[in-house]
């Protein structure tokens, strides 16, 4: 036997509880949001075993990573909405860690004609949330103002009970045409402000970066 096979047969000898921690230490050495996030269904593709130790340990899954796809059509839509969902139901009752970027650097500035649609962000947030018992941290970064209202609006309906783990949260606008002197809010028609999740008493936060939000 060589020395190849003498590894792999000493790591398969390995029980699950080991081969479990050897994943999460793995992923807590990893410092890019999105490595973190897709490490655990790279190691559950590398064998049976793996993808069932991977599976039956929820902390691998605590940290979502979305962002814009090269690609938008239906198709890409519904597999992020796959994933998100994979995600959430594999992570059981752990607390979560989001990230969702969804600048698109070939934006063309027109507020109207954002990639990123109210809708597609409410399909998103329609997953998300009933899980905000569970957010720990969470960061949502944009080029419009309409999906952030779209979550902001969407969250107010929150309970402080609901949201006793949260301690860390970022919403970003990145639209710096916006904040011009002179320049008028845009959409108008969504200027209004809304309550940070309705106004609601987060007693374990501690981080709040607000970028280009008013709420």
């Amino acid at each position: 036997m060589d020395a190849s096979s003498q590894s792999r047969s000493g790591i398969h000898r390995l029980p699950d509880k080991i081969l479990s921690s050897i994943f999460l230490n793995a992923i807590n050495e990893c410092d890019d949001s999105a490595e973190v996030a897709f490490l655990p269904l790279t190691l559950s593709h590398t064998s049976s075993r793996w993808r069932e130790v991977c599976v039956s340990t929820s902390f691998l899954w605590t940290s979502i990573y979305m962002s814009l796809p090269y690609r938008h059509n239906q198709s890409t839509i519904q597999n992020q909405l796959v994933y998100l969902r994979t995600w959430i139901s594999r992570s059981d009752s752990s607390p979560l860690n989001i990230h969702l970027d969804f600048r698109d650097p070939e934006w063309d500035w027109n507020e109207e004609t954002h990639r990123f649609t109210s809708t597609w962000a409410s399909q998103i947030f329609s997953i998300i949330l009933p899980h905000a018992n569970r957010w720990k941290h969470i960061e949502f970064i944009a080029d419009t103002w309409a999906p952030i209202h779209v979550f902001l609006a969407a969250s107010a309906a929150n309970s402080s009970e609901s949201l006793q783990l949260l301690e860390s949260m970022a919403l970003s606008r990145c639209n710096a045409y916006f904040a011009r002197k002179g320049e008028l809010f845009k959409p108008v028609s969504l200027r209004e402000p809304v309550p940070l999740f309705g106004g609601a008493r987060l007693p374990s936060l501690r981080g709040l970066s607000l970028a280009g939000v008013h709420h």
